[in-house]
C-alpha cells in the first residue's frame, strides 16, 4: 500500500527572494502559528498520513521548527522532509538540533557553482556561502538518503549544469535533481526570459550524464523524455490532478493531490503517493 505524505507550507516569509519562486508574488497569504500547524499535523494523522513534508516560504526562519518536527514524530510521522534553501544550515549545532528532533530527509537548493551566480539568481547575497557549507554540514552525517539537492535550471545557468554537479558533488552530495524552471510565482511573469531552449538544456544534460566523474544519482524533471531518450530512466515528469476536496472539519478543509511519475522505459506511470493538503480559509492551497 502506497504512503500517504502530509504537505505542510508554514508560511511565506523568507531569507531570499529567488527570481523563479513558486510562490513569489502570492497574496492574502500568512504566516501559520504554532498552534495551527499542530492542527494540520493531527489532521494529517487522522488521514493516515505518515510522512510529512515542511515547506515555506522558508521554514528554518521560524523558531519553532525544530518543535513541530518533534511534535510530528510524537504523533506517529515515520518520516519528516524539510525543504529548503539552506542557508541556516551552515549552522553544525542547528544542523544536530533538526536531526536530533527526527528530520530524515532535507531537499537543499542550490542554483549556481559561484556566489556570482547563485547570489543572482536568489538576490540574496552571501547565500551562496551559506548554503554551501550547510550541505557540507549534512553530507558529514554520512546518513543514506538524508541529503537531496535541488537545482532550478534557467537561461542564467544551464550552461554551467556540469560544473554545478560537479561542484555538489564535491561538497559530498550524491543525489542531485535538475528541475526544469516552472511557470508559477515570479516566474510566471518573466518565463521568456527565464526559459533557455530545452534542446539545449538536453545537451548540457549529457555533457553532465557521461562524465566518467559523475557519481551521484542525477534525477532530471521537467524535460520532455524524446530529448534524452537514452537516459529516460532518470526523467521524472510530475503530473498533478486537480485538488479534490476529501474532508472538512470545522474551519479546516483536507485536499488530495495524486501525481503520477512517467516512466519512459515502459510507456505507463507509477502511482506516487497521495499528497494530503489541509487549508482554512483564510489560508490557501
Amino acid at each position: 500500500m502506497s504512503a500517504t505524505i502530509m504537505y505542510t507550507k508554514l508560511g511565506w516569509q523568507c531569507n531570499a527572494n529567488c527570481i523563479f519562486c513558486a510562490v513569489g508574488g502570492d497574496s492574502g497569504t500568512r504566516e501559520l502559528s504554532t498552534e495551527l500547524v499542530v492542527q494540520q499535523l493531527k489532521l494529517g494523522r487522522k488521514y493516515n498520513a505518515t510522512i510529512l513534508t515542511i515547506s515555506g516560504g522558508e521554514p528554518t526562519t521560524r523558531n519553532d521548527l525544530t518543535f513541530l518536527i518533534q511534535v510530528a514524530r510524537q504523533l506517529g510521522y515515520t518520516k519528516v522532509h524539510i525543504q529548503t534553501n539552506g542557508r541556516a544550515l551552515r549552522s553544525e549545532q542547528y544542523c544536530r538540533e533538526l536531526l536530533d528532533a527526527g528530520v530524515t530527509k532535507f531537499l537543499i537548493s542550490l542554483h549556481g557553482h559561484t556566489a556570482m551566480l547563485h547570489d543572482q539568481l536568489t538576490r540574496a547575497r552571501g547565500s551562496f556561502g551559506q548554503t554551501s557549507r550547510g550541505i557540507h554540514n549534512l553530507a558529514q552525517a554520512a546518513s543514506p538518503g538524508l541529503l537531496q539537492t535541488n537545482t532550478t535550471i534557467v537561461a542564467h545557468n544551464y550552461e554551467y549544469l556540469p560544473e554545478i554537479v560537479a561542484y555538489l558533488e564535491k561538497l559530498g552530495v550524491t543525489h542531485i535533481n535538475l528541475s526544469y524552471v516552472q511557470p508559477s510565482g515570479y516566474a510566471r511573469g518573466i518565463m521568456a526570459q527565464l526559459s533557455p531552449r530545452m534542446t539545449d538544456v538536453a545537451i548540457r544534460i549529457r555533457q553532465v550524464l557521461r562524465c566518467p566523474s559523475v557519481r551521484t544519482h542525477v534525477v532530471i524533471d521537467g524535460i520532455p523524455p524524446c530529448l534524452l531518450t537514452e537516459y529516460h530512466s532518470l526523467v521524472r515528469n510530475q503530473l498533478y490532478a486537480p485538488a479534490r476536496l476529501i474532508g472538512q472539519h470545522e474551519e479546516w478543509r483536507v485536499y488530495c493531490v495524486m501525481s503520477d511519475y512517467q516512466v519512459n522505459d515502459s510507456g505507463r506511470s507509477l502511482k506516487y503517493p497521495a499528497v494530503l493538503k489541509v487549508s482554512t480559509c483564510a489560508v490557501r492551497v
